[in-house]
């Protein structure tokens, strides 16, 4: 999940870069031509700019920081190790008053 996360935030990153703001504002006017937020936005450019520029380095840390995390994994036993744990297992409540010497001994003597 973390990845996905921090591939969003990558995207959102290289869309608001600011060296994409040359295309961006006449788009965004484009966009918001005839209503008050134009108008306002055709006034004061400095805003996109400064909006483009945190919202860059705000999704370029929040994938740094979601891409570099590694989810913790389990480690899964091997075919032996699951049969050396069923036999001490079993062993352990068949015979719970042997000793280790007396049930090896009693372990080859069945062999």
């Amino acid at each position: 999940m973390q990845s996905i996360k921090g591939f969003v935030a990558a995207t959102v990153a290289l869309v608001a870069c600011p060296c994409h703001l040359p295309l961006t504002i006449p788009l965004l006017l484009l966009l918001t031509s005839g209503s008050a937020v134009g108008v306002w936005l055709a006034a004061n450019t400095w805003f996109v700019w400064v909006g483009s520029f945190v919202l860059f380095l705000g999704g370029l840390a929040l994938a740094f920081l979601w891409l570099g995390q590694t989810e913790a994994q389990c480690e899964v036993p091997t075919n032996r190790q699951r049969q050396a744990h069923a036999l001490s297992r079993d062993s352990a409540t068949q015979m719970p008053n042997l000793t280790t010497a007396q049930m090896q001994t009693k372990e080859t003597s069945h062999g």
